[in-house]
Formats: C-alpha cells, sequence, structure tokens
C-alpha cells in the first residue's frame, strides 16, 4: 500500500508530556527523533495502518500486518521517546515475597505475553497496566521491560 496523504495521519509525539503513549498522538507534524516519524492512519473499522517516515530520504515504510499484530509499533514509540529523552516508565514497589508492576502504557505483544505467563493481573483480569508478580520472575521481566527503553521506578516496600 502506498503512503497516504500526510493530511490523513496522526503522528506520535515522542517529546510530548504524558505518561502512556495513547495521549501522544496529534494531529500536526511534531519534532522528529533523528529524522524519523512515526504516524497512523486511523481506519473507520478494523486496524490502524501505521508508517515510519524519514522525509530528509523521501522514505516511507508501512508496518506489515504481522508487525501490526504483534504490537511492533509499541516498540518503535517506546524506543522514540527514550532516544528524545523522553522515557516512558514503569512503577515497581518490592515487597517481601512479591513484586507490583504499574505500568503506564501497553506493551508490544512478547513482552505482554511475558506478563500473562509470569504474572497475575493486579485488579481483575483484564487488567493489562497493574501486575503482581513473584521476585524470583522479576529480574527476568524487568530485563525485557528495561530492553523496551522504559525507565524501571523502584521502591522497596520491606
Amino acid at each position: 500500500k502506498d503512503c497516504p496523504n500526510e493530511q490523513s495521519l496522526q503522528f506520535f509525539d515522542p517529546y510530548g508530556k504524558s505518561l502512556n503513549n495513547y495521549d501522544l498522538w496529534v494531529d500536526y507534524t511534531p519534532k522528529s527523533v533523528e529524522d524519523i516519524f512515526l504516524a497512523r492512519e486511523k481506519a473507520k473499522y478494523g486496524t490502524d495502518d501505521y508508517y515510519v517516515l524519514n522525509r530528509e530520504r523521501n522514505l516511507c515504510f508501512r508496518i506489515n500486518d504481522i508487525g501490526i499484530t504483534k504490537k511492533d509499533y509499541i516498540r518503535l514509540m517506546l524506543s522514540l521517546r527514550k532516544i528524545a529523552n523522553n522515557p516512558a516508565y514503569i512503577r515497581v514497589s518490592q515487597y517481601a515475597d512479591c513484586v507490583f508492576v504499574g505500568l503506564n502504557c501497553r506493551l508490544p505483544i512478547d513482552e505482554e505475553l511475558l506478563l500473562e505467563a509470569y504474572a497475575w493481573p493486579k485488579n481483575s483480569a483484564f487488567d493489562e497496566l497493574a501486575w503482581i508478580m513473584p521476585s524470583e520472575v522479576w529480574e527476568f521481566i524487568r530485563f525485557a521491560v528495561s530492553s523496551l527503553g522504559i525507565d524501571v521506578m523502584e521502591e522497596n516496600n520491606g
């Protein structure tokens, strides 16, 4: 699929001041990160299309269906925020035998599946942002989350 007209796109603003990624989608062209933009074309029905743009080189790449299904656009969002010195962060509270992890944004599917496999949603089965896990699992999860460019803010509660 060809790249759409830029007037029909929303752009991800990695410099924006929001804790979550959802609120960083804007209807104007934000400051780029090393000449790279992430954009989406909202679908009336079905899944949005995502594009990586480089205006300097006049390049436009559509993220393929597999990348959209795996939510790799979230991986790009988190990377752009980290490069822009505006990283997403998670709040972590360590207790004697468990760890609470509070996310501010959704994760790509691979990391989401790690949480679903090794942790429990805190508030309900549908909670995707608050997790409880055994302390032994936390270091493994921390590595996966940190690798996305997310900063970890920890506090020890005994």
